[in-house]
């Protein structure tokens, strides 16, 4: 099983936080999203001891704050590359709920910014007239450094959209850095990986395992009329998922914990296999 986790206490100094979250998805044995259990379903393990779950919520009633990260490398500027992002951009804007808020990363060669904070208004493909595709895809890179573009995002449910032609030819940082560095940030990763033909190959072991490590979501796009259908189910899945939580000892180290989430009517369930944070209060 894979955990996901918000350990929101990493994401702003600001902000007094009381819980340690996990994002939870539970399945039927046809694999069909099981909606409409309660707290006194579940069951949450830390270390292989039973804890107390204190916070309680179906992902459908939270708003997101999400990270759009863009490949804007010259490769996307090939074929039709370019106007399948922009298709994309648009459809994610059409899924968004009103107190949703999006900021849009973009990245190409060992450049990185922030065109589009979460503060800020305005149509998404709008900001895409600032940029033009060039240069080389530090993708490893642009991940292992896009927690510090959450820093002034309000929701606690957090996720990555991630746009790409999956082909790096530029990073410094290694996958397993990349790796060790979301486990710390705890981002579940929906990838989108944009080719323009059916039979071109793509760079997707990574962010295979990246989107199932992270209880993301991966989705290959080759035929611009699948975009609409491949981002409302994207979308769509992010409130059929439970939060849950407890409160953290303050006076415990951080450290690396095991976890583990069961139903008490034997439903599969997703979510990360352990956070990086405090243990939980006696």
């Amino acid at each position: 099983m894979i955990f996901l986790f918000f350990l929101l206490f990493q994401f702003s100094e600001t902000v007094e936080v009381d819980y340690v979250l996990f994002n939870v998805k539970v399945f039927d044995k046809d694999k069909n999203p099981v909606l409409g259990l309660k707290k006194n379903d579940f069951e949450l393990f830390i270390d292989l001891f039973p804890v107390k779950i204190e916070h309680f919520s179906l992902l459908s009633t939270e708003p997101q704050s999400i990270l759009i990260m863009l490949d804007c490398s010259g490769s996307m500027g090939t074929g039709d590359l370019w106007e399948k992002a922009r298709i994309v951009l648009e459809e994610i804007e059409k899924n968004l709920k009103e107190k949703d808020e999006v900021g849009l990363f973009i990245f190409q060669s060992d450049s990185y910014r922030l065109i589009k904070s979460f503060e800020e208004k305005g149509n998404l493909t709008a900001f895409l007239n600032e940029i033009k595709p060039w240069g080389k895809t530090a993708l490893y890179d642009a991940l292992y450094y896009s927690s510090v573009y959450f820093n002034k995002a309000k929701n606690k449910n957090k996720r990555i959209i991630l746009i790409t032609d999956t082909h790096d030819n530029f990073s410094k940082e290694k996958p397993e850095k990349v790796i060790n560095s979301l486990i710390k940030t705890a981002f579940p990763c929906h990838i989108f990986g944009l080719k323009q033909t059916e039979m071109e190959p793509l760079e997707i072991e990574f962010l295979k395992f990246l989107s199932k490590y992270t209880n993301g979501s991966i989705h290959i796009v080759s035929r611009k009329e699948d975009i609409k259908k491949e981002v409302e189910y994207c979308i769509e899945s992010f409130s059929k998922e439970y939060l849950i939580g407890f409160a953290p000892d303050s006076k415990s180290m951080v450290k690396y914990h095991t976890v583990l989430v069961s139903t008490k009517k034997g439903y599969t369930v997703e979510t990360r296999k352990g956070y990086y944070g405090k243990m939980p209060k006696k």
